[in-house]
């Protein structure tokens, strides 16, 4: 039979019905309106599409070219060929010649790529050739950004100074107190407007502000944020970021750039870096700017870079820029990866015209002393280790101290403050397995610390591993301890080592007792003292560790359920903890002061608290032969500070018992006038009441009445006795 004549017979009807139904349809309505933007869904796809100026992107202008004639142009091609093959082998280069046959001192080069381009006349700009010929290279679309001046164009007037006062003035409280800010919200849950309040920490009473100018409305759109040293705050607005400072915080800078939500100081506060968000995620718009404080200027602006497996523009970090300590350099990483770009901030141009060629680069941090750099470079399949390693100065092949470790998964760097010591945690597997989706998964893990020793000969490496799962870690500022935090975000223990002369040993391993979630590991600014710390935990734990001894004690411990954020103060006298809006679950909002002993002195409710900073202090270095003065006479000054502080007791209880009199002084000058009224009032009651003066009414006369009101009933069935039947 025939499949034609099975079908008719009906022997199979599911090819019929199915031919019979309907196929979907995957047409939008007719009324449906598209609003999403191209460019935000398929931006990195509309990237590689060819454009009319893609030439112009890919080629670079270099000028400053020695001027040849014909016979030696060939020569002059193969000098700067073998320059121009350092950014991409394949490249086109065109010199123009004049009517006599000379080259004009310039010629453009073409790259097959944007990436190469940029990195050319990056790297090209400035480069000196010889002692007679230094390049200056531009992009060719970067013509465009020429435009014919206004006519109306006029220099810029000079702008008087401003003078805020002396912005150094809170440092010399003679009590030596800290101020802090607290940022909170206020008004209606509809139309909400920020606080901003500056304080004084007034040891043994409430805190105060710090004058009338200290506390004002909608100071700031978003957040604050002081400068490194103290000398600033900075308010974010939508136009851009405005600095204050002196005694009645008045504005001392502003820097227009719109919708900032990222900002970085320079160590020395000579320089701030803002960032905004591009309108398209793939734009590759110079939205990172770096601005000269004292006096506005835009020293340079920077794209954040381009990811080359995305296409996608974003930051990799932020801080984007790491700055040495005496801001003499800034660096980031390569744009495209691969390397380090350092640059110059007298000239904002790349040390030497190159970039710090370092392969599979994953991260990397200034040294907070000195232009020391630690990396950190991640494996290459099996047979090619992860490295990290010190880069010292000057930067360059053979100048490094490093470590090579098989299998790892991820590394840490943390200096310590004195630049002293660096340590590197890295996490290694024992296998590794790649998902179909691309994800990583590694089992088998351990945890290791290598510490490099940068004080000794030729940098010495001492390596430590965990015995238990790493939780946080924290260098002693200036010291030879630092504390490593194992266990679990439920219980954390905190192990105290020093790392001496003799290799890493272990002080003290502490058991927290009730002390549960600590996970954050918090030193003094002088070291000495270490707090561990519960963030973002329903214990919100605090607890106190003194490591001066020997042997490092607990001192004492508190809580703070729902803190979020906790910091020292710049002395290292009081430690804070607060519960802020923006990080923390709890719903009582607010903040803790603790002495270094782990006692509280202040607690303070905030409702829609923002934030709480304390005010930073630039650091003092004295002299060795102050210090040993400071040590002999320690004796003589705590007696006279405890003298003072005994006095400034009396006066603060002769200041209670003055406000106490005060209050009841005030409420008898109440009373009698609330007496004299009532005494006004006499007829009216008597005449109320009908003709009876209750005042005087005498309650012997009185009958006394007493009615009792059931407030429920209930029925109970009594069953009847046995004894009562037998009867």
């Amino acid at each position: 039979m025939h499949v034609a004549e099975i079908i008719e017979n009906g022997v199979d009807h599911s090819a019929a019905d199915a031919s019979k139904e309907e196929e979907p349809s995957f047409s939008d309505p007719e009324d449906y309106v598209d609003d999403i933007d191209e460019d935000d869904l398929v931006g990195d796809v509309l990237r590689l599409k060819p454009s009319d100026d893609e030439y112009e992107h890919c080629c670079v202008i270099v000028e400053g070219i020695p001027e040849v004639d014909a016979e030696r142009l060939p020569k002059l091609k193969a000098i700067l060929g073998k320059i121009f093959k350092r950014f991409n082998d394949s490249f086109t280069d065109h010199y123009p010649l004049d009517e006599a046959g000379k080259t004009k001192g310039y010629c453009f080069v073409e790259f097959p790529n944007r990436s190469s381009a940029a990195d050319s006349a990056q790297v090209l700009n400035g480069y000196q050739l010889d002692k007679n010929h230094k390049f200056s290279a531009n992009l060719f679309s970067d013509l465009n950004k020429f435009k014919k001046p206004d006519d109306n164009w006029r220099p810029p007037e000079t702008k008087p100074f401003k003078d805020v006062g002396d912005p150094y003035w809170w440092l010399q409280n003679p009590k030596c107190m800290d101020q802090f800010v607290l940022h909170y919200d206020r008004g209606t849950a509809k139309e909400s407007y920020p606080v901003v309040g500056i304080y004084w920490n007034v040891p043994g009473a409430e805190p105060m502000l710090c004058g009338d100018e200290a506390e004002k409305q909608s100071w700031t759109e978003t957040i604050v944020e002081w400068s490194p040293k103290g000398t600033y705050l900075t308010t974010f607005h939508e136009k851009g970021i405005a600095l204050w400072c002196g005694p009645k915080f008045e504005q001392f800078q502003r820097f227009l750039h719109e919708k900032v939500t990222l900002i970085d100081y320079s160590p020395n506060e000579t320089y701030i870096v803002t960032y905004s968000q591009p309108e398209s995620r793939w734009s590759d718009a110079e939205t990172v700017r770096v601005w000269h404080v004292p006096t506005g200027v835009l020293r340079r602006s920077f794209s954040p870079g381009i990811v080359q497996q995305t296409g996608r523009s974003h930051l990799s970090a932020w801080p984007h820029f790491q700055w040495s300590q005496d801001e003499k350099y800034f660096a980031c990483l390569k744009t495209g990866g691969g390397g380090v770009s350092i640059y110059e901030s007298e000239t904002f141009e790349l040390v030497g015209n190159k970039h710090v060629i370092i392969e599979n680069l994953k991260d990397f941090k200034f040294s907070p002393v000195g232009h020391n750099i630690a990396y950190f470079v991640e494996e290459e399949g099996e047979s090619k280790p992860a490295v990290v390693a010190v880069l010292r100065y000057p930067w360059g092949a053979g100048n490094e101290r490093a470590v090579r470790v098989f299998k790892m998964a991820e590394a840490t760097l943390y200096w310590q403050k004195s630049g002293d010591r660096l340590a590197v945690r890295n996490d290694r597997y024992s296998k590794k397995k790649i998902e179909e989706n691309g994800e990583i998964k590694y089992t088998g893990m351990t945890y290791h610390f290598e510490i490099f020793n940068l004080r000794a000969k030729d940098t010495p490496v001492e390596s430590l591993q965990l015995s238990e799962t790493f939780v946080s870690f924290g260098w002693e500022p200036f010291g030879d301890k630092f504390c490593v935090l194992t266990g679990s975000n439920l219980k954390g223990t905190p192990n105290i080592y020093r790392a001496g002369d003799k290799g890493i040993q272990l002080l003290a391993k502490i058991d927290p007792q009730q002390s549960t979630g600590l996970n954050t590991v918090l030193w003094a600014p002088a070291g000495g003292w270490l707090v561990l710390f519960g963030a973002k935990t329903a214990s919100g734990s605090v607890f106190f560790i003194d490591t001066n001894p020997a042997e490092p004690i607990k001192m004492n411990s508190g809580e703070h359920p729902g803190a979020n954020e906790a910091s020292w103060d710049l002395t290292g006298r009081y430690f804070a903890t607060c519960s802020t809006m923006f990080g923390s679950k709890s719903s009582d909002l607010g903040y803790q002061i603790f002495n270094f002993q782990g006692r509280e002195v202040v607690r303070k409710s905030v409702d829609r608290l923002a934030q709480f900073i304390w005010r930073p202090r630039p650091p003092v270095k004295l002299p060795e032969e102050k210090t040993r003065e400071i040590r002999r006479n320690m004796k003589a000054q705590s007696q006279k500070f405890e003298e003072e502080d005994k006095r400034e007791k009396g006066r603060a209880s002769k200041e209670v018992i003055d406000k106490r009199r005060r209050l009841m002084a005030e409420f008898n000058n109440w009373r009698s006038k609330a007496r004299a009224r009532y005494d006004s009032q006499k007829q009216l009651r008597i005449s109320l009441r009908g003709g009876v003066y209750t005042d005087e009414v005498d309650v012997r006369e009185l009958e006394e009445e007493t009615i009792e009101v059931p407030l429920s009933t209930e029925k109970i069935v009594v069953e009847k006795r046995r004894d009562d039947d037998d009867e």
